[in-house]
């Protein structure tokens, strides 16, 4: 018996601290305080404000070992957020300061890079490295599979308002479409549908594995060279000039976008490709035998 209410004792501790420290943990409402206030004060990090902050983070990185919790008080609780924190449910104001510089830089430069690539631009990418011996045997069925991959990928950006394809593959988004960002109050969290965003473009990205195993599966000899020709064949035809023209979809009317990103499900396949081609120019290289070709050798 004496063992037993000593356990429970024990348990009784374990979960008075669990939820004490659930209750206290401020760590990460301190870290953004500090960052809305050496953004918005003008002594910046030396502020009153950031000091009091960086003592009070101070204490909550030991609370774990000290027990002694952190408490931010009301006059160091912000109500108003840099834009570059991106608090789309708090109000914000734009920020001056020099992170706030480079938060309007970087989302010109991804809005302005990644819409704009050209037809020049794919050309020049274009690699005969990544030609795989065989590959032209599945051109059609990829060509379609290319065809049906950009549709679907301009209906998920219509669907959520995504200016770009580069956003849609890293899961970050610049800015939110108003139809997705005019949020009530039931529905205020813009990252439940960033979550949404990302969970659709997985699942578009599986799906096009799938095509990509079914292609496998139905090669008369499913050998790994099979495997890396239809890899090779899904960049081919969407890199190679051949297939430039039937590359793009036009958005509400707009110009023909290209989308890059239907051969790159097939990443490890591509790379494996490109990584035993290198293996084998440094051997003969190695030999003395090896002569560059004129796409190495022009700038």
């Amino acid at each position: 018996m004496f063992h037993l209410a000593l356990l429970l004792d024990v348990l009784q501790e374990i979960q008075t601290y669990f939820v004490d420290y659930m209750q206290n943990d401020n760590l990460g409402t301190i870290a953004n305080a500090h960052v809305v206030f050496a953004d918005k004060e003008p002594e910046k990090a030396r502020a009153w404000q950031c000091k009091e902050l960086a003592l009070l983070s101070s204490i909550s990185v030991d609370f774990p070992k000290t027990g002694v919790a952190a408490i931010l008080p009301k006059y160091l609780r912000p109500h108003i957020y840099p834009n570059f924190m991106e608090k789309r449910d708090k109000k914000s104001y734009i920020s001056t300061g020099v992170l706030g510089k480079l938060y309007r830089a970087a989302k010109l430069t991804v809005l302005g890079n990644t819409s704009k690539i050209s037809i020049n631009d794919v050309l020049r990418s274009y690699d005969q490295d990544l030609m795989q011996e065989g590959f032209e045997h599945y051109l059609t069925v990829s060509l379609d599979y290319k065809k049906l991959y950009n549709t679907k990928l301009m209906s998920l950006m219509d669907l959520y308002g995504v200016q770009t394809e580069a956003e849609m593959v890293s899961g970050f988004f610049s800015e939110l479409h108003p139809v997705i960002g005019n949020y009530s109050k039931m529905n205020s969290d813009p990252r439940k549908v960033e979550d949404k965003v990302r969970e659709a473009m997985i699942a578009l990205q599986l799906e096009a594995k799938n095509w990509y195993n079914n292609m496998v599966k139905d090669a008369p000899f499913p050998t790994t060279n099979v495997k890396y020709a239809i890899a090779s064949s899904w960049y081919h035809v969407m890199y190679h000039p051949d297939f430039l023209k039937c590359h793009g979809l036009c958005r509400n009317g707009e110009e023909e976008t290209l989308f890059l990103s239907f051969p790159w499900v097939l990443y490890d396949k591509l790379l494996d490709i490109k990584r035993n081609v290198g293996l084998k120019k440094s051997k003969l290289t190695s030999n003395g035998i090896f002569t560059p070709s004129s796409s190495m050798t022009d700038c």
